[in-house]
């Protein structure tokens, strides 16, 4: 069975009068996934927005960046990550053998 994973970015987007946009980009284990522009006071984005088509596997790294852009430049990007560790199920318990009566054939 398939488990649902999301994450959820969140900041505080500057407050500088000349900020037109933000960057912000997805990453899963290093390699960049998506890039995606936004308002200049936007503070939160949902993995699951911008990658539906890509499930977070157990053994992932989600990583986001994000800066604010103005008409000269871009400010230094801010990232945050987050590990989905494998988690293997619990193994069974209490294995018990029986030894069974011999039944010999009635002849």
């Amino acid at each position: 069975m398939a488990i649902r994973r999301d994450v959820t970015a969140t900041w505080k987007p500057s407050l500088s009068p000349d900020v037109k946009a933000q960057k912000l980009r997805w990453y899963v284990n290093g390699q960049l996934l998506k890039r995606v522009y936004l308002r200049a006071r936007v503070n939160k984005r949902n993995w699951s927005e911008d990658n539906s088509n890509y499930p977070i596997r157990e053994g992932d790294t989600i990583q986001c960046m994000i800066c604010a852009v103005d008409e000269v430049g871009e400010s230094s990007w801010l990232t945050a990550d987050v590990k989905y560790p494998y988690q293997l199920p619990e193994g069974p318990s209490d294995l018990k053998l029986e030894k069974l009566p011999v039944h010999l054939p009635v002849v």
